[in-house]
């Protein structure tokens, strides 16, 4: 009985005030549930973009260590090439030491001839080297041509070949046009051969004799000739400038 007067006594909540905070409740849900959709898509977004950021950091890295190693490779290269250079210049320095002991043989006899000849092979030897080093350098092909000269067979269409691109490396150079124009001659090709001597006979600075001697060949004409037609056009020269001055009215005053 007492129980039951103490639960009668307790007051009751009213419905109303259930059903309000009933309502409260379902709001802050709601408003929870709306934010977090919100947010949900800005973290993905922001989620996403750090991934991409260390991905462009780990190709970043990557790319540098290709930059590092190409580097590496390059140095390594270059070194080679120098190494290289030292050694085809120590090769071009022993062939030159090997021509000129072959030129120091008279060829007196026979055993001299041979010895000349083991030491043309020894130098041909180097010479092979160096090509295959460097396949675009001239004084490397002008020895070769040097010394090819004096052997069986000299000169065939390689030893011309060898020439003509030692020319085209270095046409400035007048030893390049003496061996080309000298070859040419030998194998019937005379006007060519003049082409590349008239600039050096021509030259203001002094002409060579040699280089006046294989015009000479080349054109067909003994000195006596050369220095009858010399003559001739000089004074035809002299003649038109004679004539010039003459028709000149301001030439009588």
């Amino acid at each position: 009985m007492e129980n039951a007067e103490t639960v009668a006594r307790e007051p009751r909540v009213p419905r109303s005030s259930l059903r309000c905070e009933l309502l409260f409740n379902l709001s802050f849900l709601a408003a929870a549930a709306l934010l977090l959709g919100l947010t949900l898509p800005v973290h993905a977004a922001i989620y996403g973009l750090e991934s991409s950021q260390y991905s462009l950091s780990a190709q970043s890295r990557a790319a540098d260590r290709k930059i590092d190693t190409l580097t590496r490779k390059q140095e390594r290269l270059d070194e080679s090439l120098s190494g290289k250079n030292e050694e085809l210049a120590a090769l071009n320095t022993e062939i030159a030491e090997l021509e000129s002991q072959i030129e120091d043989f008279a060829y007196d006899d026979e055993d001299d001839y041979d010895a000349a000849l083991r030491l043309k092979e020894e130098a041909q030897t180097y010479l092979a080297r160096a090509y295959r080093r460097n396949d675009a350098d001239y004084a490397t092909l002008l020895l070769i041509a040097e010394n090819r000269a004096g052997t069986p067979g000299y000169p065939n269409d390689n030893d011309l070949a060898v020439l003509e691109q030692a020319f085209v490396l270095a046409p400035q150079l007048a030893s390049a046009r003496l061996n080309l124009a000298q070859l040419l001659i030998h194998r019937d090709r005379a006007e060519e051969a003049v082409v590349l001597l008239e600039p050096l006979v021509n030259d203001p600075h002094g002409g060579s004799a040699y280089a006046r001697a294989l015009l000479l060949r080349a054109k067909g004409l003994t000195e006596e000739e050369a220095a009858a037609q010399e003559a001739a056009l000089a004074g035809q020269v002299e003649a038109e400038g004679e004539a010039d001055a003459d028709d000149d009215p301001a030439g009588g005053r």
